[in-house]
């Protein structure tokens, strides 16, 4: 492969108009789009296959939308679309330039290809690109296109480079964690013990929705205590969600199965109570975030009330007669 002009073409952000992209996404969808892919890789080094659809869509047709971090293609997966070596020549210029480029291969058609650096932290450089045939578009509406979603990455990258570094404070490898974009409602991240913990491939439910694991963490409410603490980031809402091994202390007693219940009860309803005053106090504030919040913890203490506190399924006469005679000595459960 190779240059069949010599001069890199370097064009400026500032000095291009905001054009409003030609795809059917909105600016708006781009922009959570790329604060799920940013953060995400961010904390795990790898994308999730919504994150590749994602890029995909944001390519035109006959052409590929590749990014790169620290030199390895994240997408395509391991696969050069384009010199490392030209692209890494280029970007030694660093600043908000865009790079254009236009290769030939013997005996086919002239390949154009955009790249800038849509995030340069002291720990990660990301670059966005797109390749495809010269004939694609017109030139110019090709670059237009290009310069304002290397805007909007840009914008993107700053919005999350706080969210980031506080998250990697947060992040802990003692104990199963969780973490979900509630603005999207996709988990953006799960470490090893999450996976052991609930069974499941990190890489088969990362990008998904929290609904597809939600059945997961309430099966490990016997065992575990879960800790939400949820992070703000101007427009980005995050939560963490850690899963604590519970310390259970045993003394031998006789155990009431109608009083434990009955202190379930209370328990759920003291639950109920505070989400309503929580609810209450968003409505007040008008805060969207707190009233979203309320309504996720309704929804876990509705389940939680139907998994608890579900009637015992009668047992044979026989057996109800067994025990109506002889006290049954079990040992009875304290959750500190």
């Amino acid at each position: 492969m190779e240059t069949t002009d010599n001069n890199t073409t370097t064009r400026s952000i500032a000095n291009n108009a905001k054009q409003k992209n030609n795809l059917y996404m909105s600016d708006d969808a781009i922009m959570a789009g790329v604060i799920d892919l940013m953060v995400g890789v961010s904390m795990r080094g790898w994308l999730t296959d919504h994150e590749m659809n994602f890029l995909d869509n944001l390519g035109m047709e006959r052409g590929a939308t590749f990014l790169i971090r620290d030199g390895q293609y994240l997408h395509p997966n391991e696969v050069e679309l384009f010199p490392m070596e030209i692209i890494k020549a280029s970007i030694r210029q660093g600043g908000d330039a865009i790079f254009s480029h236009r290769l030939t291969e013997p005996k086919t058609k002239t390949t154009h290809v955009h790249t800038a650096i849509v995030s340069d932290s002291s720990t990660h450089t990301d670059i966005l690109g797109f390749i495809g045939p010269d004939e694609l578009l017109p030139t110019k509406k090709t670059e237009d296109w290009f310069c304002h979603l290397v805007e909007l990455f840009r914008d993107a990258s700053k919005q999350t480079n706080s969210a980031i570094a506080t998250l990697k404070d947060h992040l802990t490898d003692s104990t199963a964690m969780i973490v979900i974009n509630r603005s999207s409602g996709r988990v953006l991240y799960i470490n090893n013990h999450a996976e052991d913990l609930l069974g499941i491939e990190a890489k088969e439910v990362t990008g998904s929705e929290y609904g597809r694991i939600r059945h997961l963490l309430r099966r490990s409410l016997t065992s575990h205590k879960i800790t939400i603490d949820n992070l703000e980031f101007g427009e980005l809402y995050l939560s963490t969600v850690t899963l604590s091994p519970v310390m259970i202390k045993t003394t031998n007693t006789t155990t009431n199965n109608a009083t434990l219940r009955g202190a379930l009860r209370e328990q759920i309803s003291v639950l109920q109570t505070a989400t309503d005053q929580i609810e209450q106090l968003g409505a007040t504030l008008q805060n969207q975030a707190i009233i979203s919040t309320a309504h996720l913890v309704r929804n876990e203490v509705v389940q939680l009330s139907k998994h608890l506190l579900e009637p015992e399924r009668p047992r044979d006469t026989k057996q109800h007669k067994r025990v109506a005679s002889t006290p049954h000595i079990t040992d009875k459960v304290e959750i500190l």
